[in-house]
């Protein structure tokens, strides 16, 4: 069976070969009716454009490199919806992902080969550890790349993360509002700068509803064991005297293992104990009561970072992205009113 080329789907469409080019690369010259025109004729053909040689003329892989610091990043519900998105936008722009992991102190040495040596063309970096050194590094040698989750200041340092801070402060000025005095929060690993922001959020709402902070009733979790440590956490505040009327936890998980300790102290959510969570996982709106807790756009950060990395790499970025995505507050049943 003779292979079908661009100049059979030039002929049969009755263009020119560069108008099917432009069509298949997503060029904005084309009107998005005979885009989809030319596509679907391409497909119906069987014509599958050579991304090899279209990178070896451009000088560009297509491809894009999700660094990681190891696989079990990509475990929980946030970051598989943060994958979504990148691949979406990805396959939109006819890039290929990569996923990658850098553990090593000179991690940042590892990007320069796989630039020069044409597998990657930029990065998107999903990585707490990254230091000010290696975004240097990276900026001096001109690789393109965008952060997700983590906020940076520096010029030149294109960063996509939710709105942490402000997410947590509409929880815990909710838990306020409705009678709370005593307000726990199981917190994730501080080394995260997620529950950094996340803490702070709590510390903002209590100061501007003029509530004493009682660091008593902070505790460090783990977003990484979720369950397993808003269990252990909660047992430790749930004996404490007076015990908080509310839990504001770090993330879903920590939330349904908060779940659990209230029922093995013979206590009820939300009669006893209100809880809050961070994330809205798919599952928390089925738990027994349904989860009051903070939404994040994980599809939204991972698009929105590709989308700002493929027009790096397409010199169509005037200036720095710093980009906060909205977090929303939803309401469910483990709140109670106690006012």
């Amino acid at each position: 069976m003779k292979k079908v080329i661009l100049k059979d789907v030039a002929k049969r469409a009755k263009v020119n070969i560069s108008t099917v080019s432009r069509a298949l690369s997503g060029s904005p010259l084309l009107k998005e009716e005979t885009k989809r025109e030319i596509l679907a004729l391409a497909e119906e053909l069987g014509y599958y454009p050579n991304v090899l040689a279209r990178g070896l003329a451009s000088k560009k892989s297509q491809n894009i490199g999700l660094v990681l610091p190891d696989m079990t990043a990509l475990q929980g519900p946030f970051y598989t919806e943060v994958l979504r998105g990148i691949e979406q936008k990805a396959d939109e722009r006819d890039y290929s992902l990569l996923l990658t992991t850098v553990k090593n102190r000179e991690r940042s040495k590892t990007y320069l080969p796989l630039i020069k040596g044409r597998r990657m063309d930029g990065f998107l970096l999903v990585n707490e550890h990254i230091t000010i050194e290696e975004l240097n590094f990276l900026v001096k040698e001109d690789i393109a790349f965008v952060i997700l989750e983590r906020f940076f200041k520096e010029p030149g340092v294109n960063c996509v993360i939710s709105d942490n801070t402000g997410g947590a402060k509409s929880a815990v000025s909710y838990l306020i509002e409705q009678g709370h005095k005593r307000i726990g929060l199981i917190t994730g690993e501080r080394t995260f700068s997620a529950s950094r922001d996340r803490t702070k959020g709590y510390i903002q709402a209590l100061k501007e509803k003029r509530m004493p902070l009682n660091e008593s009733l902070i505790i460090e979790g783990s977003f990484q064991n979720g369950i397993t440590s808003g269990y252990t956490c909660a047992m430790e505040l749930l004996s404490r005297t007076p015990r908080p009327t509310a839990i504001f936890a770090g993330n879903d998980e920590i939330a349904m293992g908060v779940f659990q300790a209230v029922r093995d102290v013979g206590l009820k959510v939300p009669k006893d104990i209100s809880v809050i969570g961070f994330d809205d996982a798919p599952f928390a709106a089925h738990l027994t009561p349904p989860l009051t807790t903070v939404r994040q756009f994980g599809y939204e950060i991972g698009y929105q970072a590709c989308e700002i990395l493929i027009n790096m790499l397409n010199d169509k970025l005037v200036e720095t992205s710093k980009i906060k995505v909205p977090t929303e507050l939803i309401i469910r049943d483990s709140c109670r009113n106690r006012a």
